[in-house]
């Protein structure tokens, strides 16, 4: 298993994906909507 953290900003989160916990997110950056596979999420606000 490979632990890896992307960190992504400015972004903005579309959607959330996922049953009984998350899957997917979808989020917009520099107006391009996309998809990221993921299995956890932080937002940090500030």
């Amino acid at each position: 298993m490979l632990n890896k953290i992307n960190l992504i900003t400015p972004a903005k989160i579309r959607q959330e994906h996922g049953e009984y916990k998350i899957q997917a997110v979808v989020i917009t950056i520099n107006g391009e909507t996309e998809t990221l596979e993921t299995d956890a999420f932080i937002t940090l606000f500030g």
